[in-house]
């Protein structure tokens, strides 16, 4: 991280989190709910928020305009190679609004008082749909997935029982699915050997870029981490400004797949939680509590929690009192994503005649999710 950069601080925690916590029964309860769901029963309730369908209580606060987006954009993509872009370009439109949810702001603030915002509507849970067009997001998994992944500064959930092999930062799908390349178990008494398409198919479900976090621990390392990507830092503080990347978790879903709920407690400062949709559809669950500091009464278990459709290119923030939040993944809704994402990381173009690199793995992310988690580990001194 780079010392002499600043940015705007928070209110530091008053009330003790414990990483170890479980949420309440009755959240835990609700989550199954959806969890449970059949794919052919999510656009039949009412009660999951789609915020292309309709805002449901959301209410536009702010833009961003297209020049400002535009500018954000084209510093980061730089030479994206046409192998990693949309066949089919959709133009971004003119605005891409932020939304808060009325409720849902007033609510959480009464959960953790000591990051009211009652008047300041810049905090909070904020939605901003559709954020990153299909280009960013394209160029967004190239870098993640080819060089991020490839990077061995960066650990995944797979080093705890394999050893990895590397091979000069060169993509994993530069691998042959009948290669005979292998990652070997650290253990052979207890795991056995993996084939490289069961890798990236079925094993790999996590990766750490920056600070690398602890999962058993829950913590993360005091000594000094990989550095983070700079173009994606570049990428996501053009957009939310209030905050530097330090660290982040790129998850992987499969259809089945969930994130339990949790609260995002480990960081030593404030700043909001960023997290960006790329593949299927996902339900994803938020919650509120109620605290002793509470001026208006849970009245029902729906008033306790909200239920959000995200989609690929979607993007949420969560700040101010929504940065502690009960939040969790309940669902990957299989058969959402969207066409011109299907065939990654083969190009969509190859059927029309475009060699593509990684043609033996088309398809990968036609069933996938992939969700990039972005904190900011520590305060930045001036």
């Amino acid at each position: 991280m780079d010392p002499n950069t600043t940015t705007s601080k928070q209110p530091p925690p008053s009330l003790p989190r414990n990483p170890h916590e479980s949420a309440a029964a009755s959240l835990r309860e609700a989550f199954k709910k959806y969890q449970k769901l059949d794919a052919s029963e999510v656009d039949q309730q009412e009660d999951i928020i789609d915020l292309r369908n309709s805002l449901k209580g959301f209410r536009k606060i702010g833009a961003i305009s297209e020049s400002e987006i535009a500018t954000i954009f084209s510093n980061f993509e730089g030479a994206i190679s046409t192998e990693h872009q949309a066949s089919e370009k959709t133009e971004p439109p003119t605005d891409y609004a932020v939304y808060e949810n009325d409720h849902y702001t007033g609510v959480v603030i009464l959960t953790y008082p000591a990051f009211w915002r009652l008047n300041d509507p810049s905090t909070g849970l904020h939605i901003l749909p559709f954020i990153f067009p299909p280009h960013i997001q394209l160029a967004l998994l190239a870098r993640l997935i080819h060089r991020d992944l490839s990077d061995p500064r960066h650990k995944t959930n797979i080093h705890a029982h394999h050893t990895v092999p590397y091979d000069s930062n060169k993509s994993f799908f530069a691998f042959s699915p009948s290669s005979s390349q292998s990652l070997a178990p650290i253990d052979p008494q207890s795991h056995t050997s993996l084939s490289i398409p069961q890798f990236l198919q079925k094993k790999l479900r996590w990766i750490t870029l920056g600070g690398q976090y602890d999962w058993t621990k829950k913590s993360y390392p005091p000594e000094e981490p990989p550095p983070f990507p700079s173009d994606i830092a570049r990428l996501l503080q053009g957009i939310f400004p209030d905050m530097q990347p330090q660290a982040a978790i790129v998850n992987i879903y499969s259809p089945g797949d969930t994130l339990s709920l949790h609260r995002d407690v480990s960081e030593e400062c404030d700043q909001g939680l960023i997290s960006v949709s790329f593949g299927c559809d996902a339900l994803f669950i938020v919650s509120r509590e109620p605290s002793e500091a509470s001026i208006q009464p849970i009245t029902s278990a729906t008033d306790n929690f909200m239920v959000i459709r995200l989609h690929s290119g979607d993007a949420v923030y969560m700040s101010g009192a929504a940065r502690y939040a009960w939040h969790g993944v309940a669902k990957i809704i299989p058969g959402t994503c969207p066409a011109w994402m299907q065939d990654w990381p083969a190009s969509a173009n190859a059927q029309a005649g475009v060699t593509s690199q990684y043609e033996q793995w088309r398809g990968w992310m036609k069933t996938k999710r992939v969700n990039l988690n972005v904190r900011q580990m520590r305060e930045v001194n001036a």
